[in-house]
């Protein structure tokens, strides 16, 4: 596979595919598509992959948060920068007296 990310035309067409395994119910095609992505370095999938990390259940937010940190510095930057809001917003909300506290988010992406 990795020989075929070179190919601009194939690559396109993968990421296409991939992400739409994202948005399947079934979480193992989520966690393929998340290091399907991650095999083709589809960094320019990382939002895709930054949203997974926040809002999908552990093993896929694993697999997500993998394939981030696979796109080298760019990934790991994404990644730390997206945990420190996660902090950031704890952190206000318990500052905040008579939240809803069941929609807190985790701090662990």
């Amino acid at each position: 596979m990795e020989m075929m990310a070179t190919d601009n035309n194939w690559k396109k067409q993968a990421i296409n595919v991939f992400l739409e395994c994202l948005e399947e119910k079934d979480q193992a095609l989520r966690q393929a598509g998340c290091l399907a992505l991650g095999s083709i370095n589809a960094s320019s999938c990382i939002e895709h992959l930054l949203y997974l990390c926040r809002c999908d259940v552990d093993d896929v937010k694993q697999c997500a948060r993998d394939s981030l940190l696979s796109f080298g510095e760019e990934g790991k930057l994404a990644y730390d920068q997206a945990l420190a809001s996660s902090q950031q917003m704890l952190e206000s909300l318990a500052v905040c007296p008579g939240l809803n506290r069941s929609c807190q988010m985790t701090t662990e992406l």
